[in-house]
């Protein structure tokens, strides 16, 4: 829903106004529309959220395989830990045509991969030996 400018963040109030300062942009009415739909389309939630675990079980796995660290994630991403500087990796994984973050604020050592299409997330997979230099 990220393309239509919907999103949602749970916090304390404090939080939700300081986060509220640095939004970018407002909701629009089909993007409203849109995530209504969404939210009612209970089969389509069941269908993407199971798609979503086996895609981190795949990813959780393959890291496993490598002994990297990965932060547990109740999100639709994984955070793993490979102790080299987190745009070197991403630009491994890029030559792959595989993408994933590269640093994040003062993270050097840490990447984030989002859970995607499960082809996508089993390129990964495979790319994942080289890219970290395995």
């Amino acid at each position: 829903m990220a393309g239509l400018r919907v999103g949602y963040a749970i916090d304390q109030p404090e939080v939700i106004q300081k986060i509220g300062r640095a939004r970018m942009t407002w909701g629009s009415g089909p993007g409203f529309a849109a995530a209504v739909a969404s939210y009612n389309d209970e089969a389509f939630l069941k269908a993407s959220l199971s798609k979503i675990r086996e895609g981190k079980e795949m990813v959780m796995s393959a890291l496993s395989d490598l002994g990297l660290e990965a932060i547990p994630s109740g999100a639709n991403f994984v955070y793993f830990k490979t102790d080299k500087k987190a745009d070197d990796v991403r630009d491994a994984f890029a030559k792959n045509d595989v993408i994933v973050r590269g640093k994040y604020f003062d993270y050097e050592g840490w990447t984030r991969v989002s859970m995607g299409r499960l082809d996508d997330l089993e390129k990964f997979a495979k790319a994942l030996p080289q890219a970290i230099g395995a």
